[in-house]
């Protein structure tokens, strides 16, 4: 019975945790708000995301990345790389006074790679549809 009794508990407490997760995870975030945007990356599950996803761009390129590591490595670079960016949004949330000065410069940085990010999925839609075709 008291074997029971932890495994449930257990299964209750992991599906707490997960549900906490998500719903971290899925909160509206100003994307141009310096602010919430460091505390959804020193949260933690956005900060897996962000090093998840810049990891795959940015060696999605290198062939040794997908064939040569593995999986378990994979997994410790990008679960290092999380942590350090949490800790970093951590400390500049700390940094209150420093903030008010960093702030234009995150939105400025953050609407061009938005806007080429944009620009890049247009353009690949474009050519994808066959628009860009040289008349013969």
């Amino acid at each position: 019975m008291k074997r029971t009794l932890w495994i449930a508990l257990l299964f209750i407490s992991l599906i707490a945790f997960v549900f906490a997760a998500a719903f971290t995870f899925l909160q509206p975030v100003e994307p141009t708000d310096l602010v919430a945007v460091l505390a959804w990356l020193a949260a933690g599950p956005g900060a897996v995301w962000v090093a998840g996803r810049a990891l795959s761009f940015l060696l999605e390129e290198i062939p040794a990345w997908g064939t040569a590591l593995s999986g378990t490595l994979r997994w410790w670079i990008v679960l290092v790389l999380a942590v350090g960016i949490m800790v970093g949004a951590y400390a500049l949330l700390q940094r209150s006074d420093f903030l008010p000065q960093l702030d234009p410069i995150y939105k400025m940085a953050f609407l061009l790679i938005a806007a080429w990010l944009g620009t890049k999925q247009q353009f690949t839609a474009i050519k994808a549809a066959g628009l860009l075709k040289r008349p013969e």
